[in-house]
């Protein structure tokens, strides 16, 4: 998870230094973007916008999974198993924006499958997930940006992520 986290940031670091580096050597076109003849908030705005953005939205999401099967799992209730809010964790870090966008229906869908599989079935009362975090996130990291153009929402597409 945390080689994930790192990456996320130095991806983004190196997109931004990159950025600022052809902008600088392109001529005086691209140059005109930089200070001193523009402010040096439209460099963090076009950056932050198109590099910091999505891995911000990635690491939002991450947190927040993180954070509610932790919380679970510390009142003591049957819901998850010891690691798998590392597992949800890492899922997040590693689809991306958009693939988010694919990954979190197919996580709540699945996750009524199963359960619903289960109450039929009476296997079990409690649906775990562990073994389900990573097949669905490279189901999304394979399909996620073909499903996000089928479905006509190619908008969520930022430059550059």
């Amino acid at each position: 998870m945390l080689f994930l986290f790192v990456f996320n940031i130095f991806y983004a670091s190196l997109k931004t230094g990159l950025q600022y580096w052809v902008w600088k050597t392109s001529g005086p076109l691209s140059q005109a973007f930089l200070p001193p003849t523009t402010p040096i908030t439209y460099f963090l705005g076009y950056v932050g916008f198109r590099f910091w953005l999505p891995i911000t939205i990635n690491i939002a999401f991450a947190a927040i999974f993180f954070s509610l099967i932790y919380i679970s799992r510390k009142r003591k209730e049957r819901l998850f198993y010891n690691g798998e809010e590392y597992l949800a964790a890492i899922s997040f870090l590693a689809v991306g924006w958009p693939g988010i966008v694919v990954y979190v229906p197919l996580i709540f869908l699945f996750m009524m499958g199963v359960s619903l599989f289960n109450v039929l079935s009476k296997k079990s009362q409690y649906t775990s997930f562990l073994y389900l975090w990573l097949p669905l996130a490279l189901l999304s990291l394979l399909f996620g940006n073909q499903i996000v153009k089928t479905l006509g929402l190619q908008v969520l597409f930022i430059s550059g992520s």
